[in-house]
């Protein structure tokens, strides 16, 4: 080996995946069988300077650690393609790509991170999916390994029909832009920010807080007779809550008002020759914060249900009608008549929901985590939806439910994007 010189071709990754360029270095990650000498030989460098970038590296190599290289001035880098460039091979295969954002090489607790509980549920989907006859091939990339556009530079994707993720709305809008036009699909799995919505080919499976908050301000309009209206909620929902306030501000003229504690919810009392005379309210819980759930609950017990209108956007635990540890609660909500909307919800009656939860169990010993159930859906659903040619728009407009999430696309006025809309609403009707 003579190392990288001025006006060599330099490959990137190879077909290992031991190599990517990032800034002006090359990130090379130690093979079995590598030492400090064949490195330097190979690479054109010296050890001060592999020290100097890596000084870890003092205590020695060990496989699998990544190392910074310096990518030689005028080093010339073959890149596969470029934004606007590619075509979907629309071949007899399903391939789909995976960019998450695992960050190996600076997380310690991998196996608890958002992009791997997504990754393990989506592995979870693709078994059922080859059992029931789909060939799928996949191809697995950490988007924190390296700049995004470097990864998608030097990525070959002419053979890709669809790529899942990333998670962030920064690193989606790249992915977006670069397969743009291309007839590759790139699904947003979580990020739903409206500055999304001008990629074509590209699928949002996560619907806006807003879509789900619509349900529940059309049952309050229905059903508004000038009651005070209270909004509990916390800081990470505190955006949602504002818009529900504006609406129903907008739409009904009502009085809201906006709390972080169940306790600041009053229903006024008054007694009269005995007769207790109670104002009606109205009380929504804006968010999935199963604590506040819980003290939503039990602060509506203490109030005459007869002049109590309550409400949930978004789903915390004591909601679950289809845990039967939850019994007790879906009948103090039967009380009142409850109603709330939600993106997800497990119905666990369900016998292929059942069969799903089964494989989980008997895979990782657990019930799926929120992130799990949403890597199942969206793998399991985009693949579903794929013919033997890997196309998923000639089937994208059609409604499917899976474990968790419904998912009903189309493109919403302005938008170039498929966007779910689909939300669920749960009535717990009085008895």
């Amino acid at each position: 080996q003579t190392g990288v010189k001025e006006g060599m071709v330099v490959k990137i990754p190879k077909k290992s995946g031991s190599v990517i360029i990032e800034e002006n270095t090359l990130n090379y990650v130690v093979q079995n069988g590598d030492s400090a000498y064949s490195i330097l030989e190979k690479y054109n460098t010296t050890l001060d300077e592999l020290l100097r970038l890596n000084p870890e590296a003092i205590n020695g190599l060990k496989s699998g650690m990544t190392l910074k290289l310096p990518l030689q001035k005028g080093a010339k880098i073959v890149k596969y393609g470029s934004a606007g460039k590619l075509k979907r091979a629309n071949d007899n295969e399903i391939n789909v790509v995976m960019m998450l954002p695992f960050d190996v090489a600076n997380n310690p607790q991998l196996k608890n991170s958002q992009a791997m509980q997504f990754f393990t549920g989506a592995k979870l989907a693709l078994t059922r999916l080859m059992k029931n006859g789909k060939n799928v091939n996949v191809k697995v990339i950490d988007s924190k390994k390296g700049s995004i556009q470097d990864i998608l530079s030097t990525t070959d994707f002419s053979k890709t029909d669809a790529v899942i993720g990333p998670l962030n709305t920064s690193d989606v809008t790249e992915v977006a832009n670069f397969f743009s036009n291309s007839g590759i699909a790139v699904i947003s799995p979580y990020a739903n920010d409206d500055s999304l919505n001008s990629f074509t080919d590209l699928i949002i499976s996560n619907p806006k807080d807003e879509a789900i908050a619509d349900q529940i301000l059309e049952e309050i309009n229905k059903n508004f007779a000038g009651e005070q209206v209270y909004l509990l909620t916390n800081r990470d929902d505190q955006e949602l809550a504002n818009y529900t306030k504006r609406q129903l501000e907008k739409q009904l003229k009502a009085n809201v008002v906006i709390v972080d504690n169940a306790a600041k919810i009053v229903q006024p009392h008054d007694k009269v020759d005995g007769v207790d005379y109670y104002t009606p309210i109205i009380t929504v819980l804006v968010g999935d914060d199963d604590t506040l759930g819980k003290q939503y609950l039990e602060k509506l017990k203490s109030f005459n249900k007869d002049n109590i209108k309550a409400y949930g956007i978004k789903s915390v635990s004591v909601y679950d009608v289809y845990s039967a540890e939850n019994a007790k609660n879906i009948d103090a909500f039967r009380e009142f008549g409850f109603v709330y909307s939600t993106a997800r919800l497990i119905n666990t009656r369900d016998t292929e929901v059942q069969s799903v939860l089964k494989d989980f169990k008997d895979v990782y010993c657990e019930f799926p985590t929120r992130y799990e159930q949403l890597g199942y859906d969206v793998m399991y659903d985009i693949v579903d939806r794929m013919n033997n040619k890997g196309d998923v728009m000639n089937n994208i407009s059609s409604e499917y439910t899976r474990i968790s999430s419904k998912f009903a696309y189309k493109k919403l006025a302005g938008s170039k994007a498929y966007t779910n809309d689909a939300s669920r609403v749960v009535r717990l009707p009085k008895k």
